[in-house]
């Protein structure tokens, strides 16, 4: 359907992030604090994601919160009611 050369492209990228743990192919945008908390000082793992993840479910993520698919600041979160305090400027 997509040709030989997409899928050793996906190949080569299952490979790589899955197997080597290289996390160099993701792209990661820079979100400016005052977005996610406002005039808050903290915030619900929850609402956070939704902020960032908008067409995630509250239910899709608090399930990706169970299965060890959310992590903060390389720490798994593993409670869903877990508040994230804003961090000094």
């Amino acid at each position: 359907y997509h040709g030989a050369e997409a899928a050793n492209e996906a190949d080569l990228y299952f490979y790589n992030q899955f197997q080597n743990k290289n996390h160099s192919d993701k792209g990661y945008e820079p979100v400016g604090l005052s977005s996610i908390f406002g005039e808050n000082s903290d915030i619900g793992i929850v609402d956070m994601c939704k902020i960032l993840r908008p067409d995630l479910s509250k239910n899709e993520i608090r399930r990706l919160i169970a299965g060890n698919g959310i992590k903060l600041n390389t720490e798994k979160v593993m409670d869903p009611n877990l508040r994230v305090e804003k961090p000094d400027d």
